[in-house]
C-alpha cells in the first residue's frame, strides 16, 4: 500500500479558497467601512437612549413636583392649574422624542445613501449615480 502526502492537495485547496491580491485590498476596506459604520451606529443609538432617559427622568420629577403642588393647591382653578403646567412638559418632552427620532433616521438613511453612493461609484470607475441627498424635514 502506498502512503499518501494530502500536503500538496491541502496547500493548492487552502490557495483555492484565499482571496487573492486583487480582491483582499477592496475587502479590507469593505471590512473597515463597516465596522466604522457600526460604531456609529451605536454612539448614534447610544446618544438617542441617553437623551430619551433624561427626558423621562425630567419627567418623572416635573410629576412629582406636580403632584405635591396639586396635593397643595386651595382651589380648583390652582388644581388645573399644576395639571395644565405638567401637561404641557409631558407634551414637550413627546413632541422632543419625535422630532429626535425623526433626526435620527434622516441621519440614518443620509449616511447610508451616502455609503452607497460612494460604494456604487468606486465600482463603476468613479461614477456615482444622480442622486440627490435632501437634508432633514421640517415639520
Amino acid at each position: 500500500m502506498k502512503n499518501a502526502d494530502f500536503t500538496e492537495q491541502w496547500t493548492a485547496m487552502q490557495k483555492m479558497f484565499l482571496p487573492t491580491s486583487a480582491i483582499s485590498a477592496p475587502l479590507r476596506d469593505n471590512a473597515q467601512r463597516f465596522w466604522e459604520n457600526q460604531d456609529k451606529v451605536l454612539d448614534s443609538m447610544q446618544a438617542l437612549a441617553n437623551a430619551w432617559f433624561e427626558r423621562r427622568h425630567t419627567g418623572t420629577h416635573k410629576a412629582r413636583e406636580a403632584a405635591e403642588r396639586m396635593c397643595e393647591t386651595q382651589t380648583f382653578v390652582d388644581l388645573i392649574q399644576a395639571y395644565q403646567d405638567w401637561a404641557g412638559g409631558a407634551f414637550e418632552r413627546i413632541m422632543a422624542d419625535g422630532l429626535t427620532c425623526q433626526q435620527q433616521n434622516d441621519g440614518d438613511n443620509r449616511r447610508a445613501r451616502i455609503a452607497a453612493i460612494s460604494a456604487f461609484g468606486k465600482r463603476k470607475g468613479g461614477r456615482a449615480p444622480a442622486i440627490r441627498v435632501q437634508g432633514p424635514r421640517p415639520l
